[in-house]
C-alpha cells in the first residue's frame, strides 16, 4: 500500500511540474537533418513550388515545431527557411524521438535555380540543395490532367524481402467519362525523390454518370545503392502533390 502511495505522489509531482512549467517555453531553431531534405523536380513557373523535409522532437517537452515564411530572394536565388521548434523547459522530458515528414509550400517562383538553406541552430544558413524552376510551356497549372486521389487512404508501404516500395492510390472519378491513361514513374530525374504520374484522360465514347471508385497498385524498385530515404511524390488533381517520405533500411 505503501509503494502504491508512493508511486501516486511520485506521479502527482511530475504532472505538477510539467503543469507548472507551461509558462516556461522557450523557442529554438530546429534544422532537418542531413539527407532529409527532399526537392521534387519538375516545378514550373505556374506551380506553387514545395520542399519536403523530416521534423525532428527530440523528447516529450517538445510542443510544437514550425516554420516561419519562406524567404524568397529573386536577385540571389536563394530561399531562406527558419523551423522552428517550442520546447517546455523541465527536468522531467522523456527521451524520444518522433520524425514526421513536413511540406512546406514555398509559392510561385520565377524560372531559374535556387539554392534552398536553412538556419541552423547558431543562426547561420546552410544550404540543403537547389530547386530548379522551369519556364512554363503554356497557361495550365499542370501538364498532364491527375486523378484525384483520397489522401486518407492512400497508403505506401516497404517491402524489403521484395525490394519494392508498394502503393496504393485509392479515389474516384465524379463518372465514367474519365480513365487512366497511364501511371507513369519517374525516378531519374533526382536521386532521393520518385515521381508518380496517375494520369488520366477523357473517354469520347458515351460514358456512365455515376461515380466510378477505384484503387491502383504501384510497384516501385528500389536499391539503397545511392540513398536510404526516398521522397515519393505523387501528383493528383487540381494542383495538389501528396508526399511521403520512406526509410528503405
Amino acid at each position: 500500500m505503501k509503494f502504491f502511495i508512493l508511486v501516486t505522489l511520485l506521479s502527482f509531482q511530475v504532472s505538477a511540474q510539467q503543469i507548472s512549467a507551461e509558462g516556461n517555453i522557450r523557442t529554438v531553431l530546429n534544422p532537418p537533418q542531413a539527407g532529409e531534405v527532399f526537392v521534387p523536380p519538375g516545378f514550373d513557373d505556374l506551380d506553387e513550388a514545395e520542399i519536403t523535409f523530416v521534423n525532428h522532437s527530440r523528447n516529450s517537452c517538445f510542443i510544437k515545431t514550425y516554420s516561419l515564411p519562406p524567404q524568397v530572394d529573386e536577385a540571389t536565388k536563394t530561399i531562406r527557411i527558419s523551423n522552428m521548434s517550442l520546447i517546455l523547459k523541465s527536468d522531467f522530458c522523456k527521451s524520444r524521438n518522433i520524425a514526421t515528414p513536413t511540406t512546406l509550400k514555398v509559392g510561385e517562383l520565377k524560372a531559374g535555380s535556387y539554392k534552398v538553406e536553412f538556419q541552423t541552430a547558431k543562426g547561420e544558413y546552410q544550404s540543403y540543395g537547389d530547386i530548379h524552376i522551369s519556364k512554363s510551356k503554356s497557361e495550365e497549372k499542370d501538364d498532364f490532367e491527375y486523378a484525384g486521389l483520397d489522401v486518407n487512404e492512400l497508403t505506401v508501404k516497404v517491402n524489403r524481402e521484395t525490394k519494392k516500395i508498394e502503393l496504393n492510390l485509392p479515389g474516384s472519378f465524379p463518372n465514367g467519362c474519365y480513365a487512366f491513361k497511364e501511371i507513369k514513374v519517374i525516378d531519374d530525374r533526382s536521386p532521393t525523390v520518385i515521381e508518380v504520374l496517375p494520369i488520366v484522360e477523357t473517354v469520347t465514347d458515351v460514358c456512365t454518370q455515376d461515380i466510378q471508385f477505384y484503387n491502383k497498385q504501384v510497384l516501385i524498385p528500389y536499391d539503397v545503392s545511392t540513398t536510404t530515404k526516398k521522397l515519393i511524390h505523387i501528383r493528383s488533381a487540381d494542383g495538389v502533390a501528396i508526399n511521403r517520405v520512406v526509410n528503405l533500411e
